[in-house]
């Protein structure tokens, strides 16, 4: 889709009257050949739910067709994170993301993966789906605002929100402006990256926003962090460090410090100690301790690509290569850390009626990619993708826990 924000809300606002849906909280328009639109939330719902730049919160909505619109997919974006001005200013720079403002550069986005409006990708394609459009850098999940320069234009203010929990609650809040959602009768509620983790934290403030009568799951995509320690050359063969510290969950730890996040607030409630109140900040552990009142279905590669990084490297913020040579000690780590994540899905009780697809593959976004979604991987007894399995766990989302583990030759 080519639909610019660039010209603003003069264009946004002349496609609303146009279409005749102008809003008191949201503006949709500009509408592409899918009949995806750019919808941006008027400031009368949450004025404190901004970007990072202080620019409005926007996402994409396209409807559903015939019966198919009563299911909705909302969709939390992922894509990284900053925690103060230097690593901001890097991510408000790089042409490829934008990912801190919707005042330059935002072009709603079709979906992809079990968001597509292709119907040989997505069976769902006929579904209304909405993508939020992230733009605060927080998982989703932020409190607090930081002091910053004057970076890229004098007129703007000179700090950075980390407003993600009410941009998250603000975007759920309009959605019942949208025709139908107060008679959706199935809701998919989900995330890749940095929004799995978000949409697992917000769960319990986002799920009593959505229509009662629907029946909501909650995916997980790429946001179910492992507890293991960080790569290490000097220690014994498979390399692992004893103990903490955790590369992935340290980074994570010092963000969440720095966004004043929250957390799960039904976890946080009932922590009554430090220890725990830390965990209600870790996706894996909401879910593996059912913090999560709907069911779940978790798709996490066993050689998640973003996890692994930031073990391999944790002091360059997992910037650096995958390894290649399974003989080598990253190759002999990576290993490891596979059949730990595989050892953590297969194995937690608590994630008996939950649904899991973990492809023993390099992979990130699994669901909403729709390479990944699509590509077959081996498991016992033949092939299979996430699809299939995720369909076929959606037929029946109540009932005992569906598995689809892959077991190929890893790296």
């Amino acid at each position: 889709m080519r639909w610019r924000w660039g010209l603003g809300l003069a264009i946004l606002g002349i496609g609303a009257v146009l279409s005749g849906r102008a809003r008191a909280a949201v503006v949709c328009g500009g509408a592409d050949s899918t009949g995806t639109e750019g919808c941006k939330i008027d400031h009368t719902i949450d004025p404190q739910a901004l970007c990072n730049d202080g620019s409005r919160p926007v996402f994409s909505y396209r409807p559903g067709v015939g019966h198919a619109a009563k299911t909705w997919i909302i969709w939390l974006e992922g894509g990284g994170s900053c925690f103060n001005d230097t690593s901001c200013q890097q991510r408000w720079f790089d042409p490829t993301a934008r990912a801190n403002t919707t005042s330059i550069g935002w072009v709603p986005v079709d979906g992809s993966g079990i968001g597509s409006p292709n119907p040989l990708v997505s069976p769902l394609s006929g579904a209304t789906t909405i993508v939020l459009h992230y733009c605060t850098s927080d998982y989703w999940n932020g409190t607090k605002t930081l002091p910053g320069r004057t970076f890229f234009d004098p007129l703007k203010a000179k700090s950075w929100r980390f407003d993600g929990l009410r941009v998250a609650r603000a975007d759920m809040k309009s959605l019942a402006e949208l025709p139908g959602f107060s008679a959706a009768r199935r809701i998919i509620l989900g995330g890749s990256s940095a929004g799995g983790v978000g949409v697992t934290l917000d769960a319990n403030i986002l799920l009593p926003l959505l229509p009662s009568q629907a029946q909501t799951v909650l995916l997980n995509d790429a946001g179910f962090a492992l507890d293991i320690g960080q790569f290490d050359r000097n220690a014994p063969s498979p390399y692992i460090f004893p103990g903490t510290p955790n590369g992935f969950s340290l980074v994570l730890e010092s963000e969440m410090a720095a966004w004043h996040a929250h957390g799960n607030t039904f976890c946080a409630k009932n922590a009554k100690t430090q220890a725990q109140q830390v965990n209600c900040d870790n996706s894996s552990y909401l879910i593996q301790n059912r913090f999560i009142p709907v069911p779940v279905f978790v798709a996490e590669s066993q050689l998640d690509n973003v996890q692994l990084r930031y073990q391999l490297c944790p002091l360059t913020y997992g910037e650096c290569a995958l390894p290649t040579d399974p003989a080598s000690p990253e190759g002999i780590y990576a290993a490891a850390f596979g059949a730990a994540m595989a050892g953590t899905l297969v194995d937690s009780p608590a994630l008996e009626t939950y649904g899991v697809v973990s492809p023993d593959l390099y992979a990130h976004v699994i669901l909403f990619d729709t390479q990944q979604f699509l590509s077959p991987f081996p498991v016992s007894g033949g092939t299979t993708n996430a699809r299939t399995a995720l369909m076929k766990w959606l037929a029946n989302p109540t009932g005992p826990r569906q598995l689809t583990l892959g077991n190929g030759p890893g790296i």
